[in-house]
Parts: structure tokens; C-alpha cells; sequence
């Protein structure tokens, strides 16, 4: 399996040297999670590690993921932006909100490993001044942080129909 990442996203705001380390995993983090998470979604299931397209999943496997699959479009077509009135189509965003999720998960786990591991003199410990967040509050703010945009109602709607991603707010 090969996960490419553009160069561009190891900057700002995905990753900031110096940054408290619980916002850099949130954002940094989840993307690269996001990234491998692919390997295991609607598309990405269908082929081996050595990128043949090939059943290698057992029949129970695949039964499984699709009825966890069904969940996540479910769910997914019971979001809104409520700003905008976008709705997230599930079906159509499966794949993607299987990587998020699964990104976002894995990134939070290795960050609270990390965390226990890390001892108290850490960057992992640190917290923005003024504000009482914990280490774990600030992985999910660096996380909601890089979905942050600023469009029009007419360019969220444009790009949610172009798009197989969520809309923003709902990631």
C-alpha cells in the first residue's frame, strides 16, 4: 500500500513546528490516518497490499464491514449545515467519512499513547494560555481547525455536489 501526501500539507495548518503537540495530531495526525484509513474503505478493501485488485477479505469480513458501511450512510444522510441547509449524502461520502472517521480515531489513540508515555516536562502536556482546554479538548480543536472555511451558501452547495467528501462543518 502507498499513501501519497502533497508536501504542501506538512504546513501550516495541518502541522506547525513548535506547535503544542496535541493540536499538531489532531490536524497532521488525522490527516495521515485519514490517509491509510483508505486501505480499509469501500474502495480501497478491494485490493492487497500489493495494490492487485483481489478478494482478501473473508466473506465474514466483507458481510461485516458492508453492514458497518450501511451504518455510516445512515448517519451520514442525517447531517446537516444547518448555516448553509447542505446535507451530507452518505452514500455517495462513505468512503471518505470511513477514512475521517477511522483517521481521526487512530491519530487520537496514538496521541493518547504518546500522552501517557510522555511524562510531564513534554510538549504533549502543554495548553494554550488563557484558555483551560485539556491536551485531549485541544486534539479535537486541532482537528475541527482544518475544516474551518469561509464559502459562500451557493459555493458550500456547488462544492457539495461536486465533491465526495462531506461538507466541512459536518467533518
Amino acid at each position: 500500500m502507498h499513501a501519497a501526501l502533497p508536501a504542501g500539507i506538512f504546513g501550516y495548518p495541518y502541522y506547525k513546528y513548535g506547535r503544542i503537540d496535541s493540536i499538531n495530531y489532531g490536524a497532521i495526525g488525522t490527516v495521515i490516518g485519514h490517509e491509510i484509513s483508505h486501505a480499509f474503505d469501500t474502495t480501497g478493501r478491494k485490493f492487497d497490499h500489493l495494490g492487485n485488485l483481489r478478494q482478501w477479505w473473508t466473506n465474514g469480513t466483507g458481510r461485516k464491514f458492508l453492514q458497518k458501511a450501511e451504518c455510516f450512510m445512515d448517519q451520514y444522510d442525517n447531517y446537516e449545515d444547518t448555516l448553509s441547509s447542505v446535507k451530507a449524502d452518505g452514500k455517495v461520502t462513505v468512503g471518505e467519512n470511513i477514512a475521517d472517521n477511522g483517521g481521526v480515531r487512530n491519530a487520537f489513540k496514538a496521541f493518547r499513547l504518546h500522552l501517557a508515555l510522555s511524562g510531564e516536562n513534554l510538549n504533549y502536556r502543554k495548553r494554550l494560555p488563557g484558555l483551560s482546554a485539556s491536551p485531549e479538548q485541544l486534539f479535537f480543536l486541532g482537528y475541527a481547525s482544518i475544516w474551518c472555511a469561509n464559502m459562500t451558501d451557493k459555493y458550500a452547495k456547488t462544492f457539495n455536489d461536486r465533491d465526495n467528501h462531506s461538507p466541512n462543518k459536518i467533518r
